[in-house]
């Protein structure tokens, strides 16, 4: 999208009726669209689909129909399980709306299943505990430097108050 095309676009969105279209455009022309891509992309017919999401050929065809319009999020659940793959629905700021529309590019709209995405997940579980070894280290430093022992004993305080107020929720006091 060019700087011209990006300031016409918010020129247009400054209108309500506008904006609704917008979206409303968006929502039924790209998940139909982003469900035929990932079919084709699987080399899977209309009837696979259907047969591994519980349904119909004709409910896939209807679907992937970018003028039917009434997609129910019962078919998509079924559609992403089918596929293996999440299905993210919430609402967001138009800031984010225009982003997301941006890249319509077959890479941008296909989405690998579970199998080709669990190492990316398990790099990101790693980096938690990088970053609680990097919380750690930044923390000693920081006694050391200033010669006290405060941060441990704040930590102390809040950890037995979070371990408090945890058992009594687990076991009910105070209900």
């Amino acid at each position: 999208m060019s700087y011209r095309s990006k300031r016409h676009l918010l020129s247009r969105l400054l209108k309500k009726s506008f904006r609704d279209a917008y979206t409303e455009q968006h929502v039924k022309t790209s998940i139909p669209e982003q469900i035929r891509a990932i079919r084709i992309k699987r080399n899977w017919t209309q009837s696979e689909l259907a047969e591994r999401s519980k349904t119909t050929q004709t409910v896939i065809a209807r679907v992937e129909d970018i003028n039917y319009g009434n997609l129910s999020l019962n078919t998509l659940l079924k559609i992403a399980s089918a596929f293996d793959i999440g299905l993210l629905v919430k609402f967001v700021p138009y800031s984010r709306l225009v982003r997301e529309f941006e890249d319509t590019s077959i890479a941008a709209v296909n989405v690998p299943a579970f199998s080709d995405d669990v190492s990316v997940l398990e790099h990101w579980s790693a980096n938690e505990q990088q970053e609680q070894n990097a919380i750690s280290i930044s923390e000693g430093l920081r006694r050391q430097i200033s010669g006290s022992d405060q941060v441990t004993t704040q930590r102390a305080t809040a950890v037995t108050s979070a371990s408090a107020y945890d058992y009594n929720v687990l076991s009910g006091v105070g209900r």
